[in-house]
């Protein structure tokens, strides 16, 4: 457990185009799936995710961050749908990696992962599809111009 918020924990956009977040996209795919009307739904205002932080012993026990689905129809969005595609492709061939970082050492499931084996760790480097999850892990939003 966290007793303090990192510094880029709220900005939903940026975590989750670099792939280490992909809730918000998630949840509201799954908004739009549940939608009665959901060809109607561009005539109302996109949905809007909320993420609630809880940390009791702060100052701020309660921060919050927003996801709009508003983001599909921008190019944030379409590098979004980019990295989204990149990893399920990935997954769905069997070719996903650890990516070791800084973030192992308070990993909750540190104790269980690969990240210290070598074979694991060599793949994680040397393989051309494990270095473009790497860089995926440091891609910026690309904002309309």
């Amino acid at each position: 457990m966290r007793w303090s918020f990192r510094a880029d924990e709220l900005d939903l956009l940026t975590t989750t185009i670099q792939g280490q977040q992909l809730q918000p996209p998630r949840y509201l795919v799954m908004i739009l799936m549940t939608a009665p009307h959901v060809d109607r739904l561009s005539t109302i205002s996109p949905p809007l995710v909320d993420f609630r932080y809880l940390r009791p012993l702060q100052k701020e026990p309660v921060r919050s961050a927003s996801f709009s689905g508003a983001i599909w129809d921008t190019a944030v969005g379409e590098q979004l749908r980019r990295t989204i595609r990149e990893w399920v492709q990935g997954i769905r061939a069997g070719q996903f990696f650890i990516l070791p970082g800084t973030y192992c050492r308070r990993c909750q499931y540190a104790w269980a992962c690969r990240f210290q084996h070598y074979p694991s760790w060599s793949r994680a480097y040397g393989l051309p599809l494990a270095k473009r999850s790497r860089q995926i892990r440091k891609q910026k939003a690309v904002h309309d111009k």
